[in-house]
């Protein structure tokens, strides 16, 4: 059997190039800061604060596990003092320094005071107080930074406090039998940095996949996919069963399964086009005993596309082709319509 070259050509209506346009950056980004508690029994509790941030502001926080996460001692290392930048490229520089659970919430206090107007002479004695009991409290802690490029929904662990358990677990029960206090559960605390998923608007992009045969009649398949800037949808059609008729010395048709499918990836910029990208993938396998062989020849490729609302894109899928022999066989097409629906 001749051997089947697919070109990976389509022709296309109104597809333009998306290159020097970038993506306008949201004014606010959802920032979350977690302290994930990990308990010996494969739990997980702990508390998180989310903070929205603009392009060069920066934000200071004392996330800490409390009573939750126990300690041998007070002045043990219970939270972290964390400066957080966001940066004019959509980054975060992050700055961390470990608290004991005294230290981070007299920095909690100094955050409510710089927040209310100025109070009676006991209140500035106090902010004064949890002032200096913050900077002693610093004094000589772990501390460390880092530079993060999240995308949304990503994550990142800056920084682990471990608790190791000094006595057996039978004592630790006896230990909390005679304190009325519980055993402690927990094997260590992260530092957690979340960028949340943007509220984003919601691309629908419809597809029609029309197969015209040679006498002139047609079928149409149709799938509709959604999805947000940055993140692909899918989409596949059922295979088409076609003749494709090889030309050469002599004349053989068989039946082959051709298969289209690909993915729609939107951006959102700031003007009233639609902008995606869209890949379409296309397969051949000749069909023995009415079932597609598993040989294959597959070929794809991607444009980047321009489109008013509710305008329809077309695209030619190109005849098959061989280097020694005329191929035959019916056309493919596919068309495009996309619009925000949210």
């Amino acid at each position: 059997m001749r051997s089947i070259i697919f070109l990976a050509v389509i022709v296309t209506v109104s597809a333009v190039s998306l290159s020097g346009q970038v993506p306008a950056p949201p004014a606010e980004l959802a920032v979350t800061i977690a302290t994930p508690i990990y308990l010996n029994d494969g739990r997980v509790i702990g508390g998180s604060g989310t903070w929205k941030v603009r392009p060069g502001q920066t934000i200071t926080a004392y996330p800490n596990g409390g009573d939750d996460f126990c300690r041998a001692g007070s002045k043990d290392d219970n939270g972290w003092q964390v400066a957080l930048t966001r940066n004019q490229a959509d980054g975060l520089s992050v700055r961390w320094q470990r608290v004991s659970l005294a230290g981070a919430q007299a920095g909690q206090q100094l955050q409510q005071a710089s927040q209310a107007p100025s109070g009676s002479a006991r209140e500035l004695f106090q902010l004064m107080t949890s002032r200096h009991v913050l900077q002693a409290d610093l004094n000589g802690r772990a501390s460390g930074s880092a530079e993060l490029d999240l995308k949304s929904g990503g994550r990142a662990m800056l920084d682990f406090i471990g608790f190791t358990r000094v006595i057996s677990s039978n004592m630790a029960a006896e230990v909390a039998a005679v304190s009325r206090v519980a055993p402690c559960k927990a094997t260590g605390m992260g530092l957690e940095i979340r960028l949340d998923r943007a509220e984003s608007r919601v691309l629908e992009t419809e597809l029609w996949l029309i197969h015209t045969r040679s006498d002139g009649s047609s079928e149409t398949q149709r799938q509709a996919v959604r999805s947000v800037p940055g993140y692909a949808a899918e989409y596949w059609f059922d295979d088409v069963h076609a003749p494709l008729t090889i030309i050469g010395h002599s004349t053989d048709t068989r039946e082959y399964a051709f298969r289209i499918s690909g993915k729609v990836q939107p951006q959102d910029l700031s003007d009233s086009k639609i902008y995606f990208g869209l890949e379409i993938g296309r397969s051949a396998s000749p069909v023995v005993n009415g079932i597609p062989a598993q040989n294959a020849v597959h070929g794809s490729a991607h444009y980047d596309a321009a489109a008013n609302p509710d305008e329809v894109l077309s695209f030619t899928i190109p005849p098959w082709t061989d280097a020694t022999a005329s191929l035959k066989s019916d056309a493919l097409s596919l068309r495009v319509r996309a619009h925000w629906i949210k």
